[in-house]
């Protein structure tokens, strides 16, 4: 068997495989669990650290990489640019994040540009599908098969996946899922205003406007707040109106509040007495951005100002968060509650917003809060309301916008981080009539006594940043030099497997194979079946080769057995083959020996046997799940003696076709209760091995046929054998 892994081999190994055997996989197998092999290092600060700080202490740095490199906490990363003892040295807010206080026992990982899985140690024929986390990957990764020409340079003659890492820390499984999900694009959600240069612009609901002009107000603002994910694209939307009979020029930029740098500047053409919309885009970027209109030549009257998002989202922070839903310390309206038969009237021609106000105070430090309210259409037509969280007189953390219909009844709902204990719930009506019935959220908090209880979530980062499990569809062992099946053919036939298995796994030389009877053995499994007997199975717990070699011989109907320094295999028929040796009564070991015969005890009969067979192994080692059911019976045999029924599992069949013909020659010889023959024997006059045929002289069973099931030795000179009368 291949070595166990070992750091020493792999320096990047995670430590949850350090001392397990790799994987070894036969034939066509699916949901093969690979190993992290190349997977980044995590620690738990052992203090907190503010968003000034400059070193950083963790429980134990022994893991980490040689410096620089760079290492996220929660949403921030930072570049590590030395390392003593248990303290980083570290520069914060890197790769455009921004600096954050983090608390002791949190996760810092090391940010790796690719993770490498393990499929196999040696060569195989072909990788296919990948999963992570059950779900089905179509790109953000590359296969390498091990094979001259198809080699990851870092591990050359390995079959191994590597993982290209997103832009963040975070399960990054569906890269790109089928069917596709909203990671691949983004999930696109509306930023939050932090302020605006005029109150109209803020409430959105188009019935209000701000008046630009040379002589009045010059400009209008909008500043937007602080988010949580990676931006893949921003897009500001405006609504204005032209108030002159002539074409007006209007200046549109975005700028960066943190240093008053231009991102975007550009001129927007407006028709003469003409109200439009347009939309002015922004790849990526920052979170905090100021949108500054600036009339040119003529008035123009600025309706809306919002900006959209399309973020990457982060996962949540990895904190011992608590959830708590705390009741409101003061509603807009004393109807927002829980009676569902009335609520707050809202609409857009009267009362604008209903809200709930919260206390200041909370049991342990607040990390996210989910708000919600549900709120009913009492109009004639669809309404259009936005859930708002905001600071008492303070910044917004964040709004969605939600369309009603008509009479419907919604709950609407977003999260975000950060956030005072009384951070508000707001309803605003942009169209329509509503009534809001109830307003709540929930903080998610933690406290001395969580974080104290935490423990290290992830050994290594790739479980954080791909998932827990990385399982592969794939053709195993592939012949390389015309040793077995043939130069690049797949080993799946039950000869070839039992037979590479022996010599590279037990390391047994070809010599030791009696080749003959391997022949023999393979040309019934060929036939034995449409396209054969084919074995596919992972190795993927610890063995005991010999008895495992004996199990493959018994899910091809074989004997396995070693005689006179070579291994012979044999196929075992459905019908008795000619008597090797015919045992008369005066060749058995001492005077008044004897055969003993007895029948098939009842608890050995089966006239149903159910097989569970095509084994998946994407469970933890040894945890199985089979793929499928193959069942064989004899209606004579139940009829005549009721049913029997025997469940067994085949590990090496994936194959209907072999389940059940393996099943059918089973069911031969348990269907009907048969003769069992013991005797003892002289070793050195016995030349017999297991499966063989044997007749036996006996006045009342002269001719009946045999086969050895045992040979059990009783001391230095005898041996006892057991016989199973062949059927038929």
């Amino acid at each position: 068997m291949p070595p166990r892994l070992d750091p020493a081999d792999y320096p990047g190994l995670d430590p949850l495989e350090a001392g397990r055997h790799p994987i070894l996989c036969y034939g066509e197998v699916e949901g093969v669990r690979a190993q992290f092999i190349d997977s980044g290092a995590t620690a738990l600060l052992s203090a907190d650290i503010s968003a000034e700080q400059t070193t950083v202490q963790v429980e134990d740095a022994s893991r980490f990489p040689p410096t620089p490199f760079t290492a996220q906490v929660g949403y921030e990363r930072m570049l590590v640019t030395d390392i003593t003892g248990d303290t980083l040295t570290v520069t914060r807010g890197h790769d455009n994040t921004t600096a954050r206080a983090h608390l002791r026992n949190k996760t810092i990982y090391e940010v790796c540009a690719e993770y490498v899985c393990l499929v196999s140690p040696e060569p195989v024929k072909g990788i296919s599908r990948i999963f992570v986390d059950g779900r089905r990957q179509s790109k953000g990764y590359t296969a390498y098969t091990g094979k001259s020409g198809d080699e990851h340079a870092d591990w050359p003659g390995k079959a191994v996946v590597a993982f290209s890492a997103g832009g963040w820390i975070g399960p990054q499984r569906g890269l790109e899922t089928e069917p596709a999900t909203t990671r691949e694009k983004g999930q696109s959600l509306e930023s939050a205003m932090e302020w605006a240069s005029h109150p109209e612009l803020v409430d959105g609901s188009g019935s209000s406007f701000v008046l630009l002009s040379m002589t009045g107000t010059p400009m209008a603002q909008v500043a937007f707040s602080d988010g949580d994910g990676v931006i893949r694209k921003q897009e500001y939307s405006v609504t204005v109106e032209n108030m002159a009979a002539s074409e007006a020029l209007l200046k549109v930029a975005v700028s960066d509040p943190q240093d008053n740098s231009v991102m975007t500047d550009r001129m927007v053409h407006l028709p003469a007495s003409t109200k439009l919309s347009f939309k002015v885009s922004e790849p990526a970027g920052a979170w905090q951005r100021v949108l500054t209109l600036t009339p040119i030549d003529e008035d123009v009257r600025v309706f809306a100002i919002s900006r959209k998002v399309t973020r990457l989202k982060l996962p949540q922070e990895d904190d011992a968060l608590v959830s708590i839903g705390p009741a409101p310390a003061g509603v807009s309206d004393s109807r927002v509650d829980d009676d569902l038969d009335s609520g707050a009237a809202l609409s857009s021609v009267g009362r604008l917003s209903a809200w709930a106000a919260y206390s200041s105070t909370g049991p342990g430090e607040a990390f996210g809060q989910t708000h919600s309210a549900e709120v009913k259409n009492t109009g004639g037509a669809d309404a259009v309301v936005r859930l708002v969280s905001a600071e008492p007189g303070g910044a917004c953390h964040a709004v969605s916008k939600h369309t009603i219909g008509t009479s419907q009844v919604e709950t609407l709902a977003h999260t975000h981080s950060g956030g005072a204990w009384d951070t508000m719930t707001t309803v605003v009506v942009e169209t329509g009539e509503v009534e809001v019935r109830s307003l709540a959220k929930g903080v998610e908090y933690a406290t001395e006594e969580t974080l104290s209880s935490r423990s290290l979530a992830h050994s290594c980062s790739v479980r954080a940043v791909i998932g827990d499990s990385v399982t592969v569809d794939l053709e195993g062992v592939v012949d390389t030099d015309d040793s077995y099946a043939g130069t690049g053919t797949l080993i799946e036939r039950p000869d070839h497997v039992i037979k590479h298995f022996l010599i590279e796994r037990m390391g047994f030389n070809s010599s030791d194979i009696d080749t003959a009877s391997f022949s023999a053995a393979g040309d019934s499994f060929a036939a034995a079946v449409t396209d054969g007997y084919r074995f596919a199975f992972a190795i993927d717990s610890a063995i005991t080769p010999s008895e495992f070699i004996r199990r493959l011989a018994f899910e091809c109907r074989s004997t396995i057995r070693y005689t006179s320094g070579e291994w012979q295999l044999a196929f075992i028929p459905d019908s008795a083959p000619a008597a090797v040796k015919a045992i008369a009564r005066g060749e058995l070991a001492g005077e008044g020996s004897m055969f003993v015969f007895s029948k098939t005890p009842p608890g050995e009969l089966a006239n149903r046997i159910t097989a569970r067979y095509k084994k998946n192994y994407s469970a933890d080692r040894g945890q199985s799940k089979w793929g499928a059911l193959a069942t064989v019976e004899d209606a004579a045999s139940q009829a005549a003696r009721g049913v029997y029924s025997e469940s067994i599992e085949f590990h090496a069949i994936r194959d209907k076709a072999t389940a059940e013909d393996v099943l059918a020659h089973m069911l031969l010889g348990r269907r009907d209760s048969l003769l069992l023959v013991r005797f003892p024997v002289f070793w050195e006059h016995f030349d017999l091995e297991v499966g063989d045929t044997i007749e036996i002289e006996n006045d009342l069973y002269d001719g009946s046929l045999f086969f050895i099931e045992s040979i059990e030795r009783l001391d230095r000179f005898r041996a006892r054998i057991t016989a199973r009368q062949w059927w038929g």
